[in-house]
C-alpha cells in the first residue's frame, strides 16, 4: 500500500530535494513580506527626498521672483520720487536697488537654466534686457536733470539765476 492510499499527506518538496514544513513556509512568507515592505519604504523615502528637493528649489525660485518684483516696485517709487524732488540720494538708492535686481535676476536665471527649453518659466530670461533698458533710460533722465540742476542753484537753473541776478543788478 502506498502512502497516498493510506491517507497520510506528504510534505511538499522543493526542487533541490529539501522538505519545507509549514513553519518554514510561514517564516519565508513573513521574511518576504518584510523585505518587500522595506523595499517599498526605501523607494518611498527616496521619492520623498526628490519631491522635497524640488519643493525647496521651487520655494527658492518663488522667493527670488518675489524679491525681484518688490525691487521693481521700489525702483519705480524711487524714480517717481526723483522726478518730484531730484537728489543724489535718490540716484544712489535707485542704483542699489538696480544692483539687487540684477543679483536676484542672476539667481533666477541660474535656477531656470536647468529647466527644459519649452518651460514657461524660461521667459524670465527676457527680463535682463528690459532691466538694462530701464536703467539706461533712468540714467538719461538723471543726466538731463543734472544738467538742468537738482535745485535752483545748480546746473542750468543756477546759471540762469546768476544771470538774472547779474542782469537785474546792472539795470
Amino acid at each position: 500500500m502506498s502512502k497516498k492510499s493510506s491517507g497520510t499527506r506528504e510534505r511538499p518538496f522543493v526542487r533541490w530535494g529539501f522538505r519545507i514544513g509549514l513553519r518554514e513556509q510561514m517564516a519565508v512568507l513573513g521574511i518576504s513580506g518584510v523585505l518587500v515592505t522595506g523595499v517599498i519604504c526605501a523607494a518611498a523615502l527616496h521619492y520623498a527626498s526628490i519631491v522635497q528637493r524640488e519643493a525647496s528649489a521651487s520655494n527658492e525660485l518663488k522667493a527670488r521672483v518675489v524679491s525681484l518684483s518688490q525691487s521693481f516696485l521700489e525702483s519705480g517709487q524711487i524714480a517717481t520720487e526723483f522726478l518730484r524732488k531730484p537728489t543724489e540720494m535718490s540716484v544712489k538708492s535707485h542704483a542699489d536697488i538696480l544692483d539687487r535686481q540684477l543679483e536676484d535676476l542672476g539667481r533666477v536665471e541660474k535656477m531656470i537654466g536647468e529647466l527644459p527649453d519649452d518651460d514657461p518659466l524660461r521667459q524670465a530670461a527676457n527680463l535682463r534686457p528690459v532691466i538694462n533698458l530701464y536703467a539706461t533710460r533712468f540714467g538719461n533722465v538723471v543726466a538731463a536733470q543734472r544738467n538742468l540742476g537738482f535745485n535752483e542753484n545748480e546746473g542750468f537753473q543756477g546759471k540762469l539765476r546768476i544771470a538774472r541776478c547779474t542782469q537785474s543788478r546792472s539795470d
